[in-house]
């Protein structure tokens, strides 16, 4: 419910209610900031929020979350990890589905499974020979993605000079394509294609796509296990607000509804 704001002072003014203006304003409530959090729009969301026309409703965010895993080889996932600091884990549901995607070629389907042994054996199905290597490739991705989240977290750039075996991959594979290392790796085209089905995501082409990137993409698909929120992305939208409002007034977003300005406690 709309209501005034009993605060005149904020530490932090949040510009925004999207993903980011959700997830930095929740953050900094927890520090014990009390943040402003402004939304032009009548909903939170920003892009995630689902559009409505009449009876439908159309979801526009992404079709797919990763990292909202409580366990897995890399550890919790990001989005799980999130919303645990934040104390909106249990307010959240997240189904997981499998298979994740479908790959239609000319005479062949291959529905992609996650999970490293369904990946393999629903990819092995499809194609019996020409994925010798596939094993290795996976191990690869790994290993690149293991070695680029280290990067990420790490606080200081010169600590990774403590870290000197996660160097050597990313900087091998830092230039290459997609195409230069599946084509040497699984030369078989069929297969190969199949592989490289999801290269739009990427928004290039196999001859210019980061292979880098593709193996960071694969390995969220493969070991994370993609997850479709309830609804779309919709918990971001509805559950973030929640442990700002459970701060005692440490946050209150403004909404602007048509042109009239008001507040609320969320």
């Amino acid at each position: 419910m709309l209501k005034e704001s009993t605060f005149d002072h904020f530490d932090v003014i949040v510009i925004g209610a999207g993903v980011g203006g959700l997830t930095s304003a929740a953050l900094l409530a927890k520090a014990g900031k009390k943040v402003l959090l402004v939304e032009k729009e009548a909903r939170t969301g920003g892009f995630i929020r689902p559009l409505e026309y009449g009876p439908y409703h159309f979801d526009v965010g992404a079709r797919l979350l990763m990292g909202c895993n409580p366990e897995g080889p890399f550890g919790p996932g990001s989005v799980h990890a999130l919303l645990e600091v934040l104390g909106a884990a249990d307010l959240c549901e997240f189904i997981p589905i499998q298979p994740f995607v479908t790959i239609r070629l000319p005479g062949s389907t291959y529905p992609m499974a996650s999970g490293r042994e369904a990946f393999v054996e629903g990819l092995s199905g499809a194609f019996p020979t020409g994925l010798e290597n596939l094993p290795q490739l996976l191990d690869l991705c790994s290993r690149l993605y293991r070695s680029a989240k280290a990067v990420m977290l790490a606080k200081k750039p010169w600590g990774l000079l403590k870290m000197p075996s996660i160097l050597p991959d990313l900087l091998r594979y830092r230039n290459a394509t997609m195409e230069d290392v599946l084509s040497r790796v699984i030369p078989d085209l069929r297969p190969r294609v199949a592989l490289e089905a999801l290269w739009p995501y990427l928004g290039l082409a196999p001859q210019r796509a980061s292979f880098l990137m593709w193996a960071l993409l694969m390995t969220t698909y493969i070991e994370e296990v993609p997850i479709p929120a309830k609804v779309g992305c919709i918990p971001w939208q509805m559950q973030l607000p929640v442990p700002l409002s459970a701060r005692a007034g440490s946050c209150c977003s403004a909404v602007k509804p048509q042109r009239s300005w008001s507040k609320t406690g969320q």
